[in-house]
């Protein structure tokens, strides 16, 4: 499952922001989710393929209202694809120190 919108910048160029919450995904048609910051993949069209620009978070509500859409399952798979690439990078860990 999946859900997207397509964002044009001021000089033409297009980007797909992409949802891939399960859980925000199934919970959308009832506009109650159960988190108020839905990460978003930023994916633009670079070089020879797909790749990853970004990762931000939108508001539940921006979420409901805007991405109505969802991609074809070629679409999806090079979408997570260029995620893959990308890697999910975790913030850096504190060690306890006594």
């Amino acid at each position: 499952m999946n859900r997207y919108r397509k964002v044009t910048d001021a000089d033409g160029k297009t980007t797909y922001e992409v949802v891939t919450d399960y859980r925000a995904i199934t919970e959308q048609k009832t506009g109650l989710i159960y988190k108020n910051a839905i990460p978003v993949f930023v994916i633009g069209n670079q070089g020879k393929g797909l790749t990853v620009l970004g990762v931000k978070n939108i508001t539940d509500t921006e979420f409901v209202d805007e991405f109505r859409g969802a991609l074809d399952i070629d679409s999806m798979k090079d979408v997570l694809r260029a995620i893959e690439r990308h890697g999910v990078k975790e913030p850096a860990k504190e060690k306890l120190v006594f």
